[in-house]
């Protein structure tokens, strides 16, 4: 049996592939499929025992329904200002392109929703700065369009605290993480 197949360059056909990123279904568990980012720097008082937005936000669509979504959280510049009894609490939300919004402390059942504690002060304690940071590992199931977005409560007191003070940014980070 003789095959005959017409010649070619090899160089050629190398360099018609498309080597600038390894395609996205075949990297492995583990792998960051993608990365975004959000900033505010708006300060936000919080006047009230009520949830309050801080502001920040950022949005991401993952490729696989099958990756998780590693969230960090930065709210580098809080206050607990003057002699008020104050206590902060951070909740992290996730809303799809329908609106349709999940407290993913409540789903996790954390107590009232509230994954991050940080400077619960008396009133005998004057103003103090803190940062607050935390990260979530979220498993939406979906490739629809996600925004993640923090809300801040001072459950001691109805005044007392103020996010992005003097109006320094807060930063949330998404990445997609393949499984």
């Amino acid at each position: 049996v003789r095959v005959n197949k017409d010649a070619f360059n090899i160089r050629e056909k190398l360099s018609e592939l498309d080597y600038g990123h390894v395609p996205y279904e075949k990297m492995p568990p583990g792998s960051v499929i993608q990365v975004t980012h959000g900033t505010y720097a708006t300060e936000v008082a919080v006047n009230s025992n009520a949830e309050t937005n801080t502001g920040l936000s950022a949005t991401i669509s993952p490729r696989f329904s099958s990756s998780k979504i590693l969230v960090l959280v930065s709210h580098d510049n809080c206050e607990k200002n003057g002699n008020v009894n104050s206590a902060t609490r951070f909740k992290l939300y996730r809303q799809n392109s329908a609106g349709v919004q999940v407290d993913l402390g409540t789903q996790a059942g954390y107590a009232n929703g509230f994954i991050s504690y940080a400077m619960g002060l008396n009133g005998q304690t004057a103003s103090a700065r803190f940062n607050v940071n935390f990260q979530w590992f979220d498993a939406p199931n979906t490739t629809d369009s996600l925004m993640y977005y923090t809300n801040v409560n001072n459950y001691v007191s109805a005044t007392g605290i103020k996010v992005q003070k003097d109006n320094y940014p807060s930063r949330m980070t998404l990445m997609e993480v393949a499984q």
